[in-house]
């Protein structure tokens, strides 16, 4: 036969297909496998993927000779095209009922997928033969599965590392303590340093995720989030207000008109707000300083 019989009667590759999965957040952290059915095309049963009815015979096609390929002669040029009779196979034959001569019916399949460990959001798996089927008996082509991945209430993922925030005190932050971290698998207690500010962070090495194709992990990152009360009873009240005093700080001063005198409101907030961040009073005190070197200096 022919190029065109050839080409038309060639084993072709099928397509590749998409799909989605949606995954929780641990099953992605720790693989999983997951059963997903898939819309595709398989060989038609009935023909067993040829096309041609079960039991008929070719037939050579008159327009062609067999050739598979229709021959344009004018004057000096030659051109050459598939078959319209034909299309390019060099002979005709019954097609079958089944899948009206493609070779190729709707399916739906179940396929496995195997979910790394660590795999993350938005990343495609490829799985081998199992999207469309070829024409003329050719092999599927392949399945991609795009994974989504749902957030976690406590973790945030970042990589292979995982952040958490937790919780501390005040005298927690100031005096140091232990304090039981949930880990991905289980739960730690660290030590809380005494003199935490606001925003540091302690990393636990080897505690996040692991890695694709690897034996490594991420780390953790424990965030320290200092809460303020507003709730306290006089007695804390009153050491607040002491350890203020001590500090050399005035709570919310402000000038009695009537005496010429200061008197100071208590503010348990402020108080707090002040022990950790320090006097909003200092803060503009060490600004005019800065000031007035600058102008000293100018």
């Amino acid at each position: 036969g022919g190029f065109g019989q050839q080409h038309a009667n060639m084993r072709e590759q099928g397509g590749d297909l998409q799909t989605i999965l949606t995954l929780d957040f641990m099953e992605a952290v720790d693989g999983c496998k997951k059963d997903i059915k898939v819309q595709c095309k398989s060989h038609c049963n009935e023909c067993e993927g040829s096309g041609n009815q079960k039991g008929s015979s070719r037939t050579t096609c008159p327009r062609c000779k067999g050739a598979g390929m229709e021959v344009f002669r004018q004057g000096f040029f030659e051109a050459h095209q598939t078959c319209s009779a034909c299309g390019g196979r060099g002979y005709s034959q019954p097609v079958c009922g089944g899948c009206q001569g493609s070779g190729l019916v709707w399916d739906t399949k179940e396929v496995v997928v195997n979910i790394p460990a660590g795999v993350e959001d938005g990343i495609s798996l490829r799985v081998r033969d199992k999207g469309d089927a070829g024409r003329n008996g050719g092999p599927r082509g392949h399945l991609y599965v795009k994974v989504q991945v749902r957030k976690h209430p406590v973790f945030r993922r970042q990589g292979a590392d995982v952040h958490i925030d937790v919780p501390i005190s005040i005298t927690q932050a100031i005096l140091g303590g232990t304090i039981k971290v949930p880990l991905l698998h289980g739960v730690d207690t660290i030590q809380i340093p005494d003199g935490t500010q606001p925003g540091d962070r302690m990393t636990l090495r080897q505690r996040g995720i692991k890695r694709i194709n690897s034996d490594s992990f991420g780390k953790q990152y424990v965030h320290f989030k200092i809460e303020i009360p507003k709730n306290l009873t006089s007695r804390q009240m009153e050491l607040l207000e002491e350890f203020a005093k001590e500090s050399g700080e005035v709570l919310h001063a402000k000038e009695d008109n009537s005496h010429g005198s200061e008197c100071t409101t208590f503010s348990l907030y402020q108080a707090a707000k002040d022990a950790l961040f320090g006097s909003s009073k200092n803060k503009e005190d060490n600004e005019e300083k800065d000031q007035k070197k600058q102008k000293d200096s100018a």
